[in-house]
């Protein structure tokens, strides 16, 4: 739910019947002040709580064992880890060359990172015999 739903007509409220009789000024009477004060103290509230919302989502996330991919050990679980890699989905979206890079960067060099995707494809949509069949036909994380 939008808080802007709320604070518009809330300031609108506010702000009606604040210009002076005669006077060419805006003036905000003391009720006017309270409802715009309390309006951003519900903002700022609802911001406070959505970013809270948002920590304890990224807190609960499993992250998937990526060793299970052909190719991948303890290490390089680790630096994909580190990048923001944690599970099944982000490497199957991910290009070999990108993967590469990746771990090109992080001083890792010998890595065949060409069938990961598809491995990580299958893990992700919990295919795990149609994953153990393309690894017993890879040789050393290549295709045959």
């Amino acid at each position: 739910m939008s808080y802007k739903f709320y604070l518009y007509p809330t300031l609108l409220l506010a702000l009606t019947g604040c210009a002076g009789q005669g006077d060419s000024t805006v003036r905000l009477p003391w009720w006017g002040w309270l409802i715009l004060i309390l309006a951003l103290a519900v903002v700022v509230w609802l911001l406070i709580r959505a970013q809270r919302g948002e920590e304890q989502k990224a807190e609960s996330v499993e992250p998937d064992n990526l060793t299970l991919i052909e190719g991948i050990g303890p290490k390089i679980q680790s630096i994909l880890q580190a990048v923001g890699i944690h599970n099944f989905t982000h490497l199957a979206v991910m290009s070999p060359e990108m993967i590469k890079t990746v771990l090109t960067e992080a001083g890792v060099r010998l890595a065949v990172t060409d069938t990961w995707p598809k491995q990580a494809d299958l893990a992700a949509q919990g295919k795990m015999d149609e994953l153990k069949v393309l690894q017993d036909e890879l040789q050393g994380g290549r295709a045959a």
